[in-house]
């Protein structure tokens, strides 16, 4: 079966730096000998999950990072770049007509400090996941180069389409008691213009579904020999990333090409924004407990949720900590789509300096992730986010367990 990504030659692109390969046209020829063993990864992979088992053979080690002659500048493997953050800002102003003044950063991180707070997240949490994202650095429009991801939590299109999708009625109450309370009939109207806003974007995006069974192929589907099926995380993927995606003009997808983008951008609002983030950590949390997972949850295990999702990072930790190895000792790749894997190379394996493996399995990754946070030196901004959450109230109440859990991938 063809999966929805790209083509890897397509779908990926090479930045090569002539200074970290005595030999680029070798360095080029171990990378296509790589593109091609993962795709055979991959395919034993699907054969696996057909057969409800999990691949226990390692992927190949990549040669951005097992060919790399002594002293070389780092060779950086990525997408091809998608747009900026403003990007987004200028979908949601022309699709939606959501007009905002500009964000004040103190502001804006004082309110994610708050609501993290507020939420139950804890301050090692807020800073050292801050930290990873963002290498301490980030700013509240702070953009990944090789994907959507944006923010002090590096949130992805999809999770910004996921939490419109069930708090949109929430958000927009918000809006709603902001404009009861505005004297300026302009605020006024701003505030129920958006509220009404928010309740059309949860509209579109409960459409999905439909669209996604029922919608003409696109022409790179077509290339591929149709639409696979996939799970709801994807299908916001799908749906978020339409405006890259070549969608013709007269195309019945064609009205909803840039309404994923500009859902997405709502990730940047002053109102918003750090409600969204702070939320994204809050459910993360909620989900570890409503799987019976006990304690309290370190930064590098909720890190790990937020890096791999939490259907396919919940179970591992759990057979983690559980000791069976049933789950967190095979490898990463049976539980990360070949995008995810090739577009983060904290997931791959990899050599250390004495030439030996470095096995990427579940349980290997949260330790990856730790000494990551590590290692990462405390910066300004960082420092100030833990000064912010010290002089921050109280959390209210102890965070609410869900009453269903999570699905989960076995």
């Amino acid at each position: 079966m063809l999966t929805n990504d790209p083509p890897v030659q397509e779908g990926y692109r090479l930045a090569l730096d002539s200074r970290a390969a005595s030999d680029p046209t070798q360095f080029q020829a171990n990378w296509d000998k790589f593109l091609r063993e993962i795709n055979v990864h991959y395919q034993h992979i699907k054969e696996a999950k057909r057969n409800k088992t999990l691949l226990a053979e390692p992927p190949p080690i990549a040669p951005a990072i097992a060919y790399r002659p002594k002293n070389a500048a780092k060779v950086a493997y990525q997408y091809p770049l998608p747009e900026t953050s403003a990007h987004y800002t200028r979908q949601l102003q022309q699709v939606y007509n959501w007009q905002d003044k500009p964000t004040d950063e103190n502001s804006f991180r004082q309110k994610f400090v708050d609501e993290a707070k507020a939420r139950g997240i804890t301050r090692s949490q807020v800073t050292d996941i801050y930290k990873f994202e963002t290498g301490g650095k980030g700013t509240h429009d702070f953009k990944a180069h090789n994907s959507s991801a944006l923010g002090y939590v590096q949130m992805l299109a999809h999770n910004s389409l996921a939490k419109v999708d069930a708090h949109g009625a929430e958000y927009a109450a918000i809006f709603k008691s902001m404009a009861a309370k505005a004297t300026d009939p302009n605020v006024k109207k701003d505030y129920e213009h958006k509220a009404a806003v928010l309740l059309d974007m949860q509209r579109d995006i409960k459409k999905i579904d439909d669209l996604y069974k029922t919608s003409p192929l696109l022409p790179y589907e077509i290339e591929q020999g149709g639409r696979e099926p996939r799970n709801k995380e994807e299908r916001y993927t799908w749906f978020a990333n339409l405006d890259a995606q070549r969608v013709p003009d007269g195309h019945a997808l064609a009205q909803y090409r840039s309404k994923g983008a500009a859902i997405h951008g709502l990730l940047m609002t002053p109102e918003l924004g750090p409600i969204m983030q702070a939320q994204k950590l809050q459910e993360m949390k909620q989900n570890w407990f409503a799987n019976g997972l006990k304690g309290e949850p370190t930064a590098p295990q909720l890190e790990f949720i937020n890096l791999i999702g939490e259907s396919a990072a919940i179970p591992i930790l759990k057979s983690k900590l559980q000791g069976d190895g049933k789950l967190a000792d095979h490898p990463i790749t049976n539980f990360v789509t070949k995008k995810a894997y090739l577009g983060n190379p904290i997931l791959q394996e990899r050599f250390d300096k004495q030439g030996n493996t470095i096995k990427s399995t579940g349980a290997t990754q949260v330790k990856a992730i730790e000494d990551r946070m590590n290692e990462t030196k405390d910066t300004d901004s960082s420092l100030l986010l833990a000064s912010l959450y010290d002089a921050a109230p109280a959390a209210a109440k102890k965070i609410p367990v869900p009453k269903k859990k999570p699905d989960q991938v076995a």
